[in-house]
């Protein structure tokens, strides 16, 4: 008989006894039983080979279960989609289908030697599906390898042999470093991947990034991990270096002078790159005047120079810790561009008038020279309406400005409010460091008026200069936010449910100010923070498009980022779009204006996908030193509230935002069931359910910085 029908045999013989682990030998007597031609050393061998292709599991006391499966390949149809990697080593792609995304299932036998990210083509395998299952796939081609760095820690071994443990831990393949080298054990290394074959990556040293035991390579190890381009090219710093600020007879042809103005800027105590600043007035007819003015970066970062290519690379600054990288060069962003007290500067300006409730008369958007009056920060502007606290020196004509400025905050923030603004007021994490770059603390940032009311200029001016350039009808950079998926919908109903929120839209209502009211509605009630998260959750995450779709989450029609070109290309990409078709448009040629055209698609890409990376890059920090937190708190008892319930689990959110799983398998006193229709677990003997904002208290029982992950165990339900 051949290997298929034993095979075929034993699958049968598992299933129709329930899958329940069962001997080796139990499942050949019952083969020989069901066949006596079939001896028992040609059932042997089959069981041994399903056991090392994973189709059978061996466990204690020589039992087997089955594992996954293999099935026949349905080479009929291609498919091309994008690697994710879950922790078991699993695969999932998602891959455009009918026009619908489609997400598929890969066993990690049928990877390829693909890796998280990577383009891939796959088929469908030849299997029935479940009504609730992903389809499974197989993956037949590699079309585009995303990972081109790497960075690992340099392990001697037994036999003092470099082993290199990669920090991604999804990437599986054996690491042969070509050429010499002359780093040491503990080592973390940026490799450069030269090429692949098969299940094996060939890399060349890039550089040493420090070892594990030194003050700051754990964080720089990350940002390495996450692509983030850590200098400038030798012929950007040349060229920085030698930019200089003058008024030229250009800029006395397209620039207005409102170096009257009293403009201020009102900023984080530490900020050193201050791209916005402020001028507000009332009118004689009762309105008010809000200029904001932003640093113009496109007047020093000129296309087609090596400036603007490192800019384009890194797309954003990343701010981490207490520390940046920038994406432009110091004498740019600190100084040359940075809108810094008494000093002249160049800048795009955006005027607006608003009436007594809020609504825009009016708005202009033009470049000019412009003087900072008076450098501000948060804290004493928040002292100031809060205490009424001033400080010496300051003229009292700006804290006249001051207040004028609070009343226009408030009718704007009312406004907005009334549109459907959304307002999550999620609690941000500011991790306090010791000076050897050990966390101490974890603090809640805290947010003031200063804060929010900065916050509603910028975004009246997003707005306006969005409008400003749909009047024009120029081509321009959205940043859209589209409506939650009914996916996620469907999960927020059911979590928020269980809690006995009041609901007040289904999708088809789903709007933002049904959002609003939704939160308003259930501000009383003691789970508020748990609802703010769940609608969170529901958001989809807003992007840059030539298509102005909208923006959910702010309710506004028509918006952009124009207000932090210092540390956002998207911004400067806006201002250089606004330069060449409006400001001096008798200046550039129609053959520019093209090439730049031609460009923006392309660079909205890269400001997407360097947006996620920065996104990624301050997540993952945050992450490992929370983690680093955690492992000097082992045994220490907190109290916390369910913030997910999960088939291997239950996450818990601490007060100070850490989160960290009470895994299934600890869960000791019952045996647990996940019932996915309601996102709970079900003890099965004393009816017990864990479900999301349950507020429990836990032990910290482990907390590993390189997998980022923390591990609690349940004391009780409070």
């Amino acid at each position: 008989m051949e290997y298929t029908d034993i095979r075929s045999l034993i699958i049968n013989v598992i299933k129709q006894d329930g899958n329940k682990k069962i001997p080796i030998g139990i499942i050949v007597k019952k083969i020989h039983e069901i066949d006596k031609k079939i001896k028992k050393d040609k059932i042997f061998p089959v069981i041994y080979k399903m056991i090392d292709d994973g189709e059978l599991v061996r466990i204690f006391e020589n039992k087997v279960v089955l594992g996954h499966l293999n099935y026949e390949m349905d080479m009929s149809k291609t498919y091309s989609g994008i690697l994710s990697i879950n922790s078991a080593g699993d695969g999932f792609i998602k891959s455009i289908v009918n026009d619908q995304e489609v997400e598929f299932y890969v066993y990690r036998k049928n990877l390829l030697n693909a890796l998280r990210n990577d383009e891939v083509e796959f088929v469908k395998l030849k299997k029935d599906k479940n009504e609730n299952e992903l389809e499974e796939v197989a993956i037949t081609n590699i079309l585009k390898r995303s990972k081109q760095s790497l960075v690992v820690t340099a392990n001697l071994n037994e036999k003092f042999e470099f082993e290199f443990i990669p920090d991604d831990l999804k990437f599986y393949l054996k690491i042969v470093l070509d050429g010499e080298h002359n780093f040491k054990n503990g080592d973390k290394l940026l490799l450069k991947i030269v090429d692949y074959k098969n299940d094996i990556a060939i890399a060349k040293l890039d550089k040493i990034i420090g070892n594990v035991n030194d003050v700051g390579t754990d964080v720089m190890s990350i940002l390495y991990e996450n692509g983030v381009p850590m200098h400038f090219s030798d012929e950007t710093i040349k060229l920085s270096n030698e930019l200089k600020f003058k008024i030229t007879d250009f800029d006395n042809k397209y620039r207005r002078d409102i170096r009257d103005r009293m403009i201020i800027s009102i900023d984080p105590e530490t900020s050193k790159d201050l791209d916005d600043a402020i001028y507000v007035k009332k009118l004689d007819n009762g309105n008010y005047f809000l200029g904001v003015s932003i640093a113009d970066v496109s007047s020093y970062v000129q296309i087609n120079t090596s400036i603007d290519e490192d800019a384009i690379l890194r797309g954003t600054s990343v701010y981490y810790l207490n520390k940046v990288i920038p994406m432009l060069p110091f004498n740019i962003s600190d100084h040359l561009c940075s809108l810094n007290q008494d000093e002249e500067k160049m800048c795009l300006t955006c005027d607006m008038e608003f009436d007594k409730q809020g609504n825009i008369l009016s708005y202009n958007v033009f470049p000019a020279i412009m003087q900072n009056k008076c450098r501000m920060s948060y804290d004493e502007v928040n002292d100031f309406y809060n205490k009424n606290i001033k400080r010496n020196g300051v003229l009292e004509e700006i804290y006249d400005q001051l207040l004028i400025s609070k009343e226009l905050h408030e009718i704007l923030r009312t406004k907005n409010i009334t549109n459907g603004y959304i307002d999550f007021e999620i609690k941000e994490p500011k991790i306090i460091l010791d000076k050897d770059g050990i966390p101490i603390d974890i603090q809640i940032k805290k947010s003031g008026i200063a804060q929010k009311m900065i916050e509603d200029f910028m975004i009246s001016a997003n707005q306006c200069v969005t409008m400003f350039a749909n009047d024009l009808e120029i081509p321009f950079v959205y940043r859209i936010h589209d409506k939650p998926e009914f996916k996620k919908y469907e999960n927020f109903i059911i979590e928020s449910k269980k809690l006995n929120f009041k609901i007040l839209f289904d999708y088809h209502t789903l709007t933002p100010r049904k959002v609003y009211e939704t939160l308003e509605a259930n501000k009383d009630n003691e789970n508020i923070n748990i609802l703010r998260k769940l609608m969170l959750r529901l958001m989809q995450k807003a992007k840059y498009s030539t298509q102005n779709i909208g923006h959910f989450g702010l309710a506004l029609q028509d918006y952009t980022h124009f207000t932090s070109p210092i540390r956002r290309y998207s911004d400067l990409l806006i201002h250089r779009i606004l330069w060449y078709f409006v400001f001096a448009k008798d200046y550039y040629s129609d053959e520019e204006r093209q090439v730049l055209r031609n460009k923006i698609n392309d660079l909205i890409d890269q400001c997407n996908l360097t947006e996620i990376r920065q996104v990624n890059s301050e997540r993952d920090i945050n992450s490992f030193k929370f983690a680093e937190y955690m492992s000097y708190r082992i045994g220490e008892e907190y109290e916390g509230v369910i913030s997910a319930v999960v088939s291997f689990g239950i996450f818990v959110e601490l007060d100070n935002t850490i989160e960290g799983l009470i895994s299934i398998k600890n869960l000791d006193d019952d045996f647990y069931t996940y019932i996915p229709e309601n996102l709970t677990l079900v003890g099965r003997k004393n009816n017990r359910v864990f479900t999301i904002g349950q507020k429990v208290k836990i032990r910290v029982i482990s907390a590993n910085k390189m997998t980022r992950k923390i591990d609690f165990k349940l004391i009780k339900i409070c």
